[in-house]
């Protein structure tokens, strides 16, 4: 829910390619200002901005980014992409809505594909993660910047397993927060006041090396008060938009969403839309399920999810003989104890999971193998006999 009122300054380069540009002004002054109608077959330098605003944010339709001032038939059909993205009647002319929409200030993570894969999404394969915050912004101090960092990250902990810690920036993390200017050591530059607020980068592998990061254009004017003065940002719902781009969502179209691609004034919670598109995409972690029996198809006994840190006792350990893995991370590190108060120098067995597994039957925990799925190491060999009394996940 992204929009605030035009506001002065000077223009802005286009983020791809970091030259004093264009969207923002010209757009404006253009066409918000004359009211003039571009259509196809029409020339107007002008037309090279609205190419390189529909390349920069994945509604480019043409082989190439072409450097003509013709409007031609690619630009038409790509702004009716961008046009019906926006709920706009998908004409394909440039017209007063379509460069009202184009003038607001945004996210710069592109709507259509992502700055890494051209592929939106990826979920982390863990429920624990950590962040680190590199700096502050001119207007903010680290402490106002972390406190609402971690409450931004409140917002989607409330709709998905994922929890957020705070560790030093010189320890390792998933995610880093980064305040920055113009060209910020990503190769996608920031541009001046009022245009692409901040962009993040998708989980890995559709972010890259910089895979969860949250980079905040530090030209613009942030505010952590409520309302805002104008021409300021909200932090919160900045941070609270990108960090749903760190955990794996792209943008929504409804506009009512944390999630749609424009600046509207503070948004400090998450729609109906938000909240349902994080939980489809975090719903179906992994799963433990103990069964009587040695083939996992007898009675269900007991079952628990496969995040780390967890010792588990089965409800009716004296007759759990076989577990099934169901949607288990990749990595996952499950420790089998016949007793519930065994320890690692009793006999234990250890399954490594090689592989992202959909289903795969386990029943035999006195013996060491592997296959294409998982590795089981049978430690001590003195005698485990094959239940599961408790279970540790790392």
């Amino acid at each position: 829910m992204w929009e605030e009122g035009a506001r002065e300054g000077p223009p802005y380069p286009d983020s791809a390619s970091g030259q004093t540009g264009q969207a923002k002004e010209v757009l404006m002054k253009y066409q918000l200002e004359t009211g003039v109608v571009l259509y196809p077959g029409d020339k107007h330098p002008i037309v090279i901005s609205i190419r390189e605003y529909l390349a920069r944010f994945g509604y480019w339709v043409g082989a190439a980014k072409a450097t003509s001032d013709e409007f031609d038939s690619a630009l038409s059909t790509s702004l009716k992409r961008f046009q019906k993205k926006m709920g706009l009647e998908p004409t394909g002319y440039f017209d007063y809505a379509t460069a009202f929409i184009m003038s607001k200030p945004r996210c710069g993570v592109p709507d259509i594909g992502s700055f890494a894969e051209g592929t939106a999404g990826g979920r982390w394969n863990k429920r624990y993660l950590t962040y680190a915050i590199e700096n502050a912004s001119e207007e903010l101090s680290m402490t106002e910047v972390a406190d609402f960092v971690q409450q931004a990250f409140a917002l989607w902990e409330g709709a998905t397993p994922l929890r957020f810690e705070k560790v030093d920036l010189s320890k390792n993390h998933d995610i880093k927060i980064v305040f920055g200017r113009g060209e910020h050591g990503d190769d996608i530059p920031f541009d001046f006041q009022g245009g692409v607020l901040a962009h993040a980068f998708y989980p890995s592998p559709y972010g890259g090396p910089f895979a969860g990061d949250a980079h905040f254009d530090d030209a613009e004017i942030w505010t952590i008060q409520v309302p805002t003065d104008p021409g300021k940002i909200d932090f919160f719902t900045v941070a609270a938009h990108e960090f749903g781009h760190s955990i794996g969502l792209g943008h929504l179209d409804d506009p009512g969403s944390l999630m749609y691609p424009y600046y509207s004034g503070p948004h400090r919670y998450l729609a109906n839309a938000d909240a349902s598109a994080a939980r489809d995409m975090y719903a179906a972690f992994g799963q433990l399920q103990f069964y009587e029996g040695n083939n996992a198809t007898q009675n269900l006994v007991d079952f628990t999810d496969d995040r780390p840190g967890q010792n588990f006792r089965p409800k009716q350990n004296d007759e759990t003989r076989s577990m099934r893995l169901v949607n288990v991370r990749k990595g996952c590190v499950i420790s089998v104890f016949d007793h519930p108060k065994a320890k690692t120098s009793d006999d234990y067995t250890v399954i490594r999971t090689k592989q992202f597994i959909d289903m795969y039957v386990l029943g035999t925990y006195e013996q060491s193998y592997e296959d294409a799925f998982v590795a089981v190491s049978h430690k001590h060999k003195n005698g485990l006999d094959g239940k599961v009394s408790r279970i540790k996940v790392d």
